[in-house]
Order: structure tokens, then C-alpha cells, then sequence
């Protein structure tokens, strides 16, 4: 059985992150495991549970206010690999973590299973909360968001 590569170049959106995914493609590492992250990441870790640690994405999506990652401690690709408990911990930890950002709306997204399929760059089990600005404060300036702005970001700051 041919092994699955732990990240997806074709997935990177910038410069820097395709030279860090390269280097970690080449070493053989998962940047996101809980051993490896304090190397591989930029961002300190921001809130700790038992399964999941919440840090700023290293590269944050184009037009987001905020953009936060949630990544499971373990190498887990699948949700259906959690572990009993790991689920309510994170809608926890998010919940808290929003009330002390003052996030008043965001989104998350979940990725998990085959990289062909969820668009993420590192086969680990992560999600995002993103955050863009509210509809209000940017009507004068942005017209026709795209709808994938408006389905991940809520509405992208202008430029």
C-alpha cells in the first residue's frame, strides 16, 4: 500500500508556506503535530486542552479579520479517529475563545480525511475559525463578494 504524503504542495497559497511545506515534504515531518509544532509553526500556541491546542494561522487567508487554527495533539487524519471527548472540547475551547477575542461571528471549517478532496495543504485533523469584517462596515467598498468569501469569511476587508 503506497503511503500517504503528509502534505499537498499543490494546496499552498504563498511563497513561505510552500517553502516550509517543501521542507517538511522533504524531512518527512507533519508540521502540526503537537512534537513538531513549536518548530514548524510561527505562531505560539494560544489556548491548550487535552486534545487540541488554538494558534493564529501562519498564513491567513486573503481578506480575514480572523483567522485562528484548532489542531488535534495526535497525527489524525479522519474524524473518525477522535477520541471520546475530543468534539466537545473543541466547540469549547472555540466558544471560550471567541468570547475573549470578542468574535462576534466566524466560521469554521473542519478538515479532514483526503487532501484531493477538503483543499488542506497537511494531512492532520485541524479546523478554522475565520472571521471577516461584518457586511456593514464594508457595503461602500466591496459590491459582489464571491460566494466562497462569503461562505468561509462572512465579508473579506477591503485592500
Amino acid at each position: 500500500m503506497k503511503k500517504k504524503p503528509l502534505v499537498e504542495m499543490s494546496h499552498a497559497r504563498v511563497s513561505a508556506q510552500k517553502k516550509r511545506m517543501a521542507e517538511c515534504q522533504r524531512l518527512n515531518v507533519c508540521p502540526l503535530c503537537w512534537e513538531n509544532l513549536e518548530e514548524w509553526h510561527n505562531a505560539p500556541v494560544i489556548k491548550k486542552g487535552k486534545f487540541w491546542v488554538i494558534t493564529e494561522n501562519d498564513y491567513p487567508y486573503k481578506g480575514s479579520l480572523h483567522h485562528y487554527l484548532a489542531i488535534y495533539k495526535e497525527h489524525i487524519s479522519s474524524i473518525a479517529e477522535l477520541k471520546k471527548g475530543a468534539s466537545e472540547e473543541l466547540f469549547s475551547l472555540f466558544s471560550r475563545f471567541c468570547a475573549e477575542k470578542k468574535i462576534e461571528g466566524a466560521s469554521i471549517l473542519l478538515r479532514f480525511g483526503e487532501m484531493d478532496y477538503t483543499g488542506a495543504s497537511i494531512s492532520h485533523l485541524h479546523a478554522h475559525i475565520i472571521s471577516g469584517a461584518s457586511k456593514k462596515k464594508i457595503e461602500n467598498s466591496v459590491k459582489f463578494p464571491d460566494s466562497f468569501i462569503i461562505s468561509v469569511l462572512g465579508y473579506k476587508t477591503p485592500e
